[in-house]
């Protein structure tokens, strides 16, 4: 009788490990679908913003491109001008302070869009400003 006392008893101790374990597992369970729930939430939401930062981007650069637009307009109408000018054969010298002028406008926008003039002839080629043609 004792024996068949001790095999209960351990096979309850069985059934209770058993029982523990099956908690353990539906816990993990549990906690692995939380997971699963937050990387897909993660995911959703970095694609969502890959496609914000996309739109933004494209603004960005068509408000660049508009702002850059207007501001060559009134050079283009000096052009024109310019042109007019030498087709009615007016005075030679205005036409070429104009055209100075223009050009000086259109050096003044690069400026401000950071394009520079540099100035390569007998310096050592740097790859981080020039541009090798052959």
């Amino acid at each position: 009788m004792a024996e068949q006392a001790k095999e209960k008893t351990k096979k309850i101790k069985k059934l209770t490990k058993i029982e523990k374990l099956k908690k353990e597992v539906e816990g993990l369970q549990k906690q692995n679908e939380e997971y699963l729930d937050k990387l897909l939430r993660f995911k959703a939401e970095f694609e969502n913003y890959k496609k914000r930062m996309i739109k933004e981007q494209s603004r960005a650069i068509n408000y660049a491109s508009e702002t850059i637009i207007h501001r060559l307009l009134p050079i283009v109408d000096d052009l024109d001008r310019a042109l007019a000018a030498i087709e009615s054969e007016q005075d030679a010298q205005k036409i070429i302070d104009g055209v100075k002028l223009t050009h000086k406008d259109i050096k003044n926008l690069l400026e401000e869009h950071s394009v520079c003039e540099i100035h390569p002839l007998g310096k050592p080629f740097n790859p981080e400003q020039h541009e090798a043609v052959f």
